[in-house]
């Protein structure tokens, strides 16, 4: 990806810099471009002059900051801490493993802390991922990664990393909390700027809805470019993204408060939501439709209400038992053959 956008005309990388700064008019109303430092060479510093600058510079966005300097009121924030960690390792694919399923995801039950999933990628390879929140921590090293997969509820992880040849070493991150900055709540921004993607709101990774959001935001900005020039295009941008963000962060911090020990609001409809959650989850282990639609809406592909439609409903009150600890069903499984065997 990067070498192709590398090639587009017009594109240009600067490598081992800092962005130190934006540039605006005397007035401070419009931002002209943005100032670079160089980390190696102090004369390579240099000013870009720009008709649009947009910050996507995830969680170390340093645009509050800018703003407050600017004179602009700073966004208020949101967090929320689930302390989770990720440890992810490939291995190599057999077209007879998992009986040709492509795709396992096991979630993490309200009871526990540990999860993960299985995902076929290029090359004839399985990629592992290995998952525990508040505290939990997933070993890299094969032994401890194999032992910790055969921990989770679910078997059919451990079936992969224990029989599947590994490739490489393994390689962990973490995601300490959610951090959300709310730009469609100020009333002054200055033109020409726009922020978006994690600098905007970061959301748990291991629901793999970020990159659904900012896909979803920078097809948003191109059609506010194109139908209205630039003029504005920050306040455009953040009213008309509002409702994905929100419906982001209530998606994925929904289902982390369902962890009694995650701290955070819980309100009546949260609590209404999350009773049908629990039923739905097992139905989508069992029920091919209800997974379709589950992972449909976590990714942006069908709008929340969805779930909700009277042909899904009927689905989870006959396969929603509630199943406990290793009472669970199948996971979430997708391959060549997902609408018939999720």
């Amino acid at each position: 990806m990067r070498d192709r956008v590398r090639a587009l005309p017009g594109v240009r990388f600067v490598e081992r810099c800092d962005v130190d700064g934006v540039v605006t008019t005397p007035d401070k109303t419009r931002v002209t471009g943005v100032r670079l430092r160089s980390r190696t060479d102090p004369k390579a510093d240099e000013t870009v002059a720009a008709d649009l600058v947009v910050d996507t510079m995830g969680r170390g966005s340093r645009s509050p900051r800018w703003l407050a300097d600017l004179g602009y009121p700073v966004p208020d924030e949101k967090r929320m801490r689930v302390d989770v960690h990720y440890s992810t390792r490939l291995f190599h694919r057999e077209p007879a493993d998992l009986d040709g399923c492509r795709h396992v995801i096991v979630g993490l039950p309200p009871s526990g802390r540990r999860g993960g999933l299985t995902l076929a990628v290029e090359g004839d390879r399985w990629l592992v991922t290995l998952v525990g929140m508040l505290g939990e921590r997933p070993p890299s090293d094969l032994d401890g990664f194999v032992e910790y997969a055969r921990t989770l509820w679910s078997g059919e992880v451990h079936e992969v990393v224990d029989r599947a040849t590994p490739i490489g070493e393994g390689v962990t991150g973490a995601f300490h909390e959610y951090v959300r900055h709310c730009y469609d709540r100020l009333t002054a921004f200055p033109d020409r700027y726009v922020v978006s993607g994690d600098a905007v709101c970061s959301l748990n990774p291991v629901y793999a809805q970020g990159m659904s959001v900012a896909i979803s935001e920078a097809q948003t900005l191109g059609l506010i470019v194109d139908r209205h020039g630039l003029d504005r295009v920050g306040k455009r941008f953040f009213r008309q993204t509002r409702q994905l963000v929100n419906t982001a962060w209530t998606l994925a911090t929904g289902a982390d408060l369902a962890h009694p020990e995650v701290q955070g609001p819980r309100p009546m409809p949260w609590r209404v939501i999350n009773a049908y959650m629990n039923r739905l989850l097992p139905a989508a282990h069992r029920d091919p439709l209800v997974a379709d639609m589950f992972l449909k809406v976590n990714t942006f592909v069908a709008p929340p209400p969805h779930l909700f439609h009277p042909r899904i409903l009927a689905h989870v009150l006959r396969n929603g038992r509630t199943p406990t600890g290793r009472e669970h069903a199948e996971p979430v499984r997708t391959g060549q053959d997902a609408q018939s065997s999720p």
